[in-house]
């Protein structure tokens, strides 16, 4: 949803506009993920309850689901910042969905498959839901996810910079 928002406003110019105007980063990525932030939250608290799953620790829940929705979110604003239109954002979009989505499928029968999956934006979030009574905070999974979000952090941080200059 975040990479379709972007892309439509570097196609019809918007973005470069804001730019202009003095938006800052800050205020332009707040903007963006302002919506698909409150809608993913909101499937997340009414998931477990439409399927009547029972959720121990709910705030460890909310915190491993909350981070692997900022980093989905963050993934979303870098790929829609360096791609030059609303077709390529889509495309190398879909790319990246069908390998994170289809890594997990692949983790209990290929090692490698498995420590990838691990260690991208969905270990945690994995993690989490294979072990909910014993998940630990402190896990390399959460570990990575953080490391993964100020990465990406730095990569929008950048594809809004290198906006400004094209």
């Amino acid at each position: 949803f975040t990479t379709f928002i972007i892309s439509e406003e570097k196609d019809k110019k918007n973005l470069r506009t804001l730019i202009l105007t003095g938006v800052t980063t800050l205020e332009y990525i707040f903007s963006t993920i302002l919506f698909p932030l409150l809608f993913s939250i909101l499937g997340v608290c009414i998931m477990p309850i439409a399927f009547g799953i029972s959720i121990p620790h709910i705030g460890i829940y909310l915190l491993v689901t909350f981070l692997t929705i900022i980093s989905f979110i963050l993934v979303n604003l870098a790929i829609a910042l360096f791609c030059k239109n609303q077709t390529q954002a889509s495309a190398v979009s879909l790319i990246f969905y069908l390998i994170i989505m289809t890594l997990p499928m692949f983790s209990s029968v290929n090692k490698i498959a498995k420590m990838l999956t691990d260690f991208s934006l969905l270990g945690a979030h994995n993690q989490y839901f294979d072990n909910m009574l014993t998940f630990d905070l402190f896990s390399p999974q959460i570990l990575s996810l953080v490391i993964w979000i100020v990465i990406l952090l730095l990569l929008v941080f950048t594809g809004f910079g290198w906006n400004k200059k094209h």
